[in-house]
């Protein structure tokens, strides 16, 4: 099973895609109320999204998390979107 989720490039834990919990759920909120009502399509599409954004540089104080501040991520999403 683990050798299909690889080979799907599927991100299979929050600490493999390195973000919080909170982002996830608000683009799954966002995506559902878009039209993303099947869970495979959306989970589809944050996966697209989520390889698209930017992560800090790994250095002395970051992690190479995915950052997504306040005000940022909708206006990441609509441009994904776009």
């Amino acid at each position: 099973m683990k050798e299909a989720h690889a080979a799907a490039g599927c991100v299979r834990t929050r600490a493999e895609a390195n973000f919080r919990q909170g982002i996830y759920n608000t683009i799954d909120q966002w995506l559902f109320q878009r039209g993303f009502r099947q869970i495979v399509l959306r989970r589809k599409e944050i996966v697209a999204f989520l390889r698209q954004v930017p992560r800090e540089k790994p250095g002395k104080a970051q992690s190479g998390r995915i950052k997504l501040g306040k005000d940022v991520l909708i206006p990441a999403l609509i441009a994904h979107s776009g």
